[in-house]
């Protein structure tokens, strides 16, 4: 798969789009909230104290499935539009795309370890999150940033 191709890139858009909705639909559904967004120890071990084991059995399915598509959907349409719309530089701005993806992904097996009770790794999740919202504001804002300077350069007829 070419990330860098314009029908690949919007098909990861549209992706992007369809599973960020999901997410609230999802928890909608099992009346839960998310370990994604927490990254206090309190915080987290409060929401674990909280879950039953419906939503303990749901949050593990939507980790493994859910959030495990999202930061492929948006980590390659992150890394494709920097590596597309920035010929000389692509690889590098794309590295905080790609770290994200895999950082995402860790993230979620953290969680199933927690929600599994498996193994008590609440501190590392407390570095692990984050450090993946900062690669994603990095890499999104390289996105943003190449899409704008496209537009512009489109409407100026010098693309």
């Amino acid at each position: 798969m070419d990330i860098t191709n314009s029908k690949t890139l919007w098909a990861l858009l549209a992706a992007t789009i369809l599973i960020t909705l999901s997410f609230p639909y999802a928890a909608n559904i099992w009346d839960l909230a998310y370990l994604d967004a927490l990254s206090g120890e309190s915080e987290i071990r409060s929401l674990l104290a909280s879950l039953n084991a419906e939503q303990k059995t749901a949050h593990i399915w939507i980790t493994l499935t859910l959030d495990v598509a999202y930061p492929l959907a948006y980590g390659f349409f992150f890394a494709g539009t920097a590596l597309a719309f920035f010929p000389d530089k692509g690889k590098l701005l794309a590295i905080p795309a790609f770290a994200t993806i895999a950082i995402d992904i860790f993230e979620g097996i953290l969680q199933v370890l927690l929600l599994t009770d498996t193994a008590d790794v609440v501190g590392l999740k407390t570095f692990v999150t984050p450090l993946k919202f900062g690669g994603f504001y990095i890499a999104a804002l390289i996105a943003l940033f190449a899409w704008i300077r496209w537009l512009f350069r489109k409407a100026r007829g010098t693309s």
